[in-house]
């Protein structure tokens, strides 16, 4: 019920799925479902509260990111499996299910041909622009790749020496201006997310779009 009165005001809101120890990507079949029925129990969770978009990354593998990247076909297989069931049991609980790309902490899914599989399962893709620079990646190849296909976008700033990092936009290394220019030109009418580690970031990156013309209401959303 919280839950519910907290989102109500909101046009759209996404849950972003469990992760770390959440791994529904993890070798062993065992541990592997457990925690895709611990994922499960968060899309119940959209269906109490009338969330109707979920959004999860497909595998957790920092723990071990040299043994996954060594067994890397075991991995992408082990992922892909956890995904299907994800979207299989998201479809009749009425929540759309996308994925995001991977940082370079991760072993695989950071290119955007390794996503190719995820749109006939009928998940969406997810665009975190730090991601994609941080895997030596042009943020803009995910756009123009899967264009309807693009769900959501992660806007985001950060530098390839860290690669967690979330910064406030305009204070990295993603050419930001690229980005939006293409999401305005392909006409996108997703969400786009301002994914920052602070309310102090969060406000220089409002500035950042308002600089740029993109105030609310934006064409961007």
């Amino acid at each position: 019920a919280e839950i519910r009165e907290s989102i109500k005001d909101f046009d759209l809101t996404v849950l972003h799925l469990p992760l770390g120890e959440i791994n529904t990507a993890a070798f062993h079949p065992g541990i592997r479902q457990a925690a895709i029925e611990e994922t499960k129990k968060h899309i119940n969770l959209c269906r109490q509260t009338g969330i109707t978009h979920a959004v999860m990354h497909p595998g957790a593998f920092g723990s071990m990111p040299d043994i996954y990247a060594l067994l890397s076909d075991l991995t992408r297989e082990s992922a892909i499996a956890g995904v299907r069931q994800i979207v299989e049991y998201c479809s009749p609980a009425g929540v759309q299910l996308s994925v995001e790309n991977l940082h370079r902490n991760e072993p695989i899914f950071r290119q955007p041909e390794e996503f190719d599989i995820f749109p006939d399962m009928g998940a969406g893709i997810v665009l975190d622009t730090v991601h994609a620079v941080q895997s030596d990646v042009d943020p803009v190849a995910f756009i123009t790749q899967f264009g309807p296909y693009l769900s959501e976008v992660h806007l985001t700033d950060g530098i390839r020496s860290n690669p967690v990092s979330h910064c406030a936009l305009g204070s990295g290394e993603v050419d930001l201006d690229r980005v939006l220019r293409t999401l305005e030109d392909m006409a996108f009418a997703g969400p786009v997310v301002i994914e920052v580690e602070s309310k102090a970031d969060l406000l220089n990156s409002l500035h950042f779009l308002k600089r740029r013309g993109y105030d609310s209401p934006s064409p961007l959303h």
